[in-house]
């Protein structure tokens, strides 16, 4: 089957050229995303997004227009993955501001403030935490875990593990307002 053929099979949905769609550039294909991603498991997870974006995307290709389709797939596939670790790396950061103000905290827009901020500045804040208040505030904040596990992990008692985040989140915020990020 031509490129041409397989284009305009795939975009009918036609199982078939799927398969062959699949097993001709899946190599290819997965080592863009080994390139972008920061482990096996998550490369598999943008391979099989990034496959079901392709196939999405290839019943508006004009198959004359794709001179060389594994270039054409590798393209779409790279820059939906870099769409994904921009919405994941804005997601992260406004998880991160969350976690630092509270909910009734009305003194800022999440939006505006998300594209103010560096990733490399709030790294840098979170680093001039004491040692004990950083682990907790990663623990909580950005691992996801519950307090009681946080303890466990730390030889500390749950009260002390919220209290540190507390005063975590306190510091924070005072630094991103002498910062006059917010």
């Amino acid at each position: 089957m031509t490129n041409d053929g397989l284009v305009i099979s795939c975009s009918h949905g036609d199982e078939k050229a799927i398969e062959i769609l699949y097993r001709t550039y899946h190599e290819n294909l997965f080592r863009v995303c080994l390139k972008y991603a920061s482990n096996e498991y998550d490369a598999c997870d943008y391979m099989h997004d990034g496959f079901i974006h392709i196939l999405k995307r290839i019943k508006a290709v004009n198959p004359e227009m794709v001179s060389s389709l594994g270039g054409w797939l590798c393209t779409v596939m790279r820059n939906f993955i870099l769409d994904q670790i921009r919405a994941n790396k804005k997601q992260i950061y406004c998880d991160f501001i969350e976690n630092v103000f509270d909910s009734e905290d009305n003194n800022y827009d999440n939006d505006s403030f998300v594209d103010r901020i560096s990733r490399n500045t709030l790294l840098d804040l979170v680093e001039t935490l004491t040692p004990q208040f950083k682990k907790v505030f990663i623990m909580y904040a950005i691992d996801e875990k519950q307090h009681k596990d946080i303890a466990k992990e730390l030889n500390i008692s749950e009260s002390t593990s919220k209290t540190n985040y507390h005063r975590a989140r306190k510091i924070l915020k005072k630094r991103l307002g002498d910062l006059k990020l917010i």
